[in-house]
Protein backbone atom coordinates (compact mmCIF):
# COMPACT_ATOMS: atom_id res chain seq x y z
CA UNK A 1 0.00 0.00 0.00
CA UNK A 2 1.54 3.38 -1.07
CA UNK A 3 0.02 6.78 0.54
CA UNK A 4 0.11 10.00 -1.92
CA UNK A 5 -0.69 13.59 -0.32
CA UNK A 6 -1.89 15.78 -2.56
CA UNK A 7 -0.49 18.70 -0.84
CA UNK A 8 2.99 20.73 -0.23
CA UNK A 9 3.55 20.92 -4.45
CA UNK A 10 3.81 23.78 -6.27
CA UNK A 11 0.07 23.71 -7.60
CA UNK A 12 -1.68 27.15 -7.10
CA UNK A 13 -5.22 27.11 -8.13
CA UNK A 14 -5.66 30.47 -10.14
CA UNK A 15 -9.62 31.39 -10.72
CA UNK A 16 -10.42 34.49 -9.92
CA UNK A 17 -13.67 34.46 -9.34
CA UNK A 18 -14.26 31.36 -7.19
CA UNK A 19 -11.93 31.22 -3.85
CA UNK A 20 -10.68 27.59 -3.48
CA UNK A 21 -9.85 26.65 -0.23
CA UNK A 22 -6.25 24.37 0.13
CA UNK A 23 -6.92 20.85 1.75
CA UNK A 24 -4.60 18.42 2.55
CA UNK A 25 -5.96 14.55 1.18
CA UNK A 26 -4.22 11.71 1.28
CA UNK A 27 -4.82 8.81 -0.62
CA UNK A 28 -4.34 5.28 -0.18
CA UNK A 29 -3.03 2.85 -3.73
CA UNK A 30 -2.74 -0.51 -3.72
CA UNK A 31 0.86 -1.63 -5.26
CA UNK A 32 -1.24 -1.98 -8.28
CA UNK A 33 -2.69 1.11 -8.64
CA UNK A 34 0.79 2.66 -7.91
CA UNK A 35 2.09 0.84 -10.61
CA UNK A 36 -0.80 2.16 -12.93
CA UNK A 37 0.17 5.95 -11.62
CA UNK A 38 4.00 4.98 -12.36
CA UNK A 39 3.12 4.36 -15.81
CA UNK A 40 0.36 6.99 -16.80
CA UNK A 41 3.07 9.72 -15.09
CA UNK A 42 4.53 12.59 -17.19
CA UNK A 43 8.37 12.87 -16.92
CA UNK A 44 7.65 16.43 -16.09
CA UNK A 45 6.68 15.44 -12.54
CA UNK A 46 9.38 13.35 -11.95
CA UNK A 47 8.87 12.25 -8.11
CA UNK A 48 5.87 14.37 -7.31
CA UNK A 49 2.97 12.08 -6.65
CA UNK A 50 0.62 14.10 -6.24
CA UNK A 51 1.15 16.88 -9.48
CA UNK A 52 1.31 13.28 -11.37
CA UNK A 53 -2.38 11.91 -9.90
CA UNK A 54 -3.94 15.57 -9.87
CA UNK A 55 -2.68 15.97 -13.58
CA UNK A 56 -4.15 12.17 -14.56
CA UNK A 57 -7.99 12.99 -12.74
CA UNK A 58 -8.01 16.68 -14.31
CA UNK A 59 -7.40 15.14 -17.41
CA UNK A 60 -9.48 12.21 -16.78
CA UNK A 61 -12.36 14.82 -15.64
CA UNK A 62 -12.40 16.78 -18.85
CA UNK A 63 -11.92 14.10 -21.55
CA UNK A 64 -15.77 12.50 -19.54
CA UNK A 65 -17.44 16.12 -18.45
CA UNK A 66 -16.20 18.41 -20.81
CA UNK A 67 -15.42 16.16 -23.90
CA UNK A 68 -11.80 17.48 -23.99
CA UNK A 69 -10.95 15.00 -27.35
CA UNK A 70 -13.94 15.28 -29.39
CA UNK A 71 -14.39 19.44 -28.78
CA UNK A 72 -10.45 20.24 -29.12
CA UNK A 73 -10.70 22.04 -25.65
CA UNK A 74 -6.92 21.64 -24.20
CA UNK A 75 -6.21 19.27 -22.16
CA UNK A 76 -3.97 19.07 -18.96
CA UNK A 77 -1.50 16.51 -21.03
CA UNK A 78 -1.34 19.32 -23.74
CA UNK A 79 0.73 21.68 -21.90
CA UNK A 80 4.08 22.82 -23.08
CA UNK A 81 6.60 22.34 -20.27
Amino acid sequence: MQKIALSGSAYVAEFVNTPIPLEDVAIELSDEEAAMLDGLRLLFYGADDGAALRDILFTWWEQKFLGAAESRAPAIGDRKT
